[in-house]
């Protein structure tokens, strides 16, 4: 991405075209395989295994595993 320095201005255009570029990186580095990580993040699995199913949201999700399980468990889960 562009950095914001005061003596440069970007165009609206080449942020775009960046952020396209990337969107693109990521799309075929996913692409790759169904799904990187199957299990949750260690901590996540530990601070919420005993919680009584409700409403997540996965922020920052990436590929979704937390959100996945979650739902899995019962829970109305959102991945952002």
């Amino acid at each position: 991405m562009p950095t914001c320095r005061p003596d440069r201005t970007v165009s609206a255009d080449t942020v775009r075209s960046v952020r396209a570029v990337h969107a693109q990186d990521w799309d075929a580095r996913y692409a790759e395989k169904a799904q990187w990580s199957a299990e949750p993040n260690a901590l996540v699995a530990q601070l919420c295994a005993d919680l009584t199913p409700g409403v997540a949201v996965d922020l920052a999700a990436g590929e979704g595993r937390h959100a996945l399980w979650l739902a899995g468990r019962g829970w109305q889960a959102t991945a952002v």
